[in-house]
């Protein structure tokens, strides 16, 4: 009986199901995490072909880490969907076992046929398949740049690499409040009722007044795409909690890529326009607007047209409102040499963190402005 080459699998490795089968199980646990669909299926099946199998799962899992992930914070993701992809693997069933063996043996032997049998018949040469080689512009490649994706059980409080809180967002919201008293007429006013009873003489019945509401109306413009990518999240978070928060009368939301130009879109997707005079009519003084966008300081782009389109969108918006402010999510170490230093002299520009927030929202109110410790209006 000729001697097979060793395939240099330890015994735990060889009791592993086939390459393709640990792909599979990786996918199911990962795809919910990461967002993968069946390309991202079919892009780490051919790349798993295209390799050598002799390497074993640690092979595999370094392939599905190069695919997959595309942070260190999705390297720690994986790390702990790999060890239950291990615990599941060992479990299966003795057949797919073996025939996870004999396909390493297989693969061991195309490697270095001079290692098999000569006296094996023509038929069992016949029988090597040989994987094809995929057309280039079928090849597999890395996924497209994305916002991270947000971990169960982190719905309530975000993560500390996040500038502001889902929590601290919803806070803010709640403060901006632009009250009358046009409510049902059930509060009972004390100090009236006390005026009432010492000029009757005696105590005859409580004196009522409305009920103060918050007509405050909120209009979110939001860039999105390019290099807005990396704070999807953040932005999801703003409309999410302001809409959640159920004091502000009105909540619209509209985006834009760049500039704000003839159209704006209602959907983050950019795929169902509005025209923005449409929108703009809708406003009126007591509309609060907040922008956000990085203003071309995330490529230290300084571009004349956006400048000027981006101001003459401004001197619309203004002539409806004042209440208009600007988060930018680049700090203002970014904004130097960029369409955003400019445009921070026509409007109130503030950074993405606690602080910029809670100004911003004082700014959209049309409260006066503090001066914090750091020597700045806060």
């Amino acid at each position: 009986m000729p001697q097979r080459k060793s395939n240099n699998l330890t015994p735990t490795h060889a009791e592993l199901p086939a390459p393709r089968d640990l792909v599979e199980i990786a996918f199911r646990r990962s795809r919910q995490p990461f967002k993968l669909g069946i390309g991202e299926l079919q892009a780490a099946l051919e790349a798993i072909a295209m390799t050598s199998l002799c390497g074993g799962v640690e092979e595999v899992e370094g392939v599905l880490r190069l695919l997959w992930c595309h942070s260190r914070r999705d390297w720690d993701i994986f790390a702990g969907i790999w060890r239950e992809v291990w615990a599941e693997a060992t479990q299966m069933k003795p057949d797919r076992v073996s025939h996870s063996q004999d396909e390493a043996q297989d693969v061991s032997e195309r490697e270095d046929p001079s290692q098999s049998s000569s006296a094996e018949t023509p038929h069992r040469h016949e029988e090597i398949s040989v994987v094809p080689i995929a057309p280039e512009s079928n090849r597999f490649e890395a996924l497209p740049v994305q916002a991270p994706p947000i971990l169960e059980g982190e719905e309530g409080a975000r993560r500390s690499d996040f500038p502001v809180t889902r929590r601290s967002l919803s806070y803010g919201w709640r403060s901006l409040r632009r009250l009358r008293a046009d409510g049902v007429k059930d509060v009972v006013d004390v100090a009236a009722t006390i005026q009432q009873a010492a000029q009757q003489g005696f105590y005859l019945a409580p004196v009522f007044r409305r009920r103060e509401v918050n007509h405050a109306r909120l209009l979110l413009l939001i860039d999105q795409q390019g290099s807005m990518v990396p704070f999807h999240r953040f932005s999801r978070d703003l409309v999410e909690t302001a809409r959640e928060d159920g004091t502000i009368e009105e909540v619209q939301v509209y985006y834009f890529h760049n500039v704000p130009r003839e159209y704006v879109y209602e959907d983050e997707h950019l795929t169902q326009p509005i025209e923005w005079a449409q929108v703009l009519q809708g406003c009126d003084a007591e509309t609060s607007v907040m922008i956000v966008s990085d203003a071309g300081a995330a490529r230290g782009s300084r571009r004349l047209t956006r400048i000027r389109e981006t101001t003459q969108f401004l001197v619309k918006l203004m002539s409806q409102t004042s209440l208009v402010g600007w988060l930018n999510p680049l700090p203002r170490s970014r904004w130097s040499r960029s369409a955003a230093e400019i445009l921070a002299y026509s409007v109130r520009m503030e950074t993405l963190d606690q602080d910029g927030f809670s100004t911003m929202v004082r700014e959209v109110r049309g409260l006066p402005l503090e001066f914090g410790a750091r020597g700045e209006q806060a």
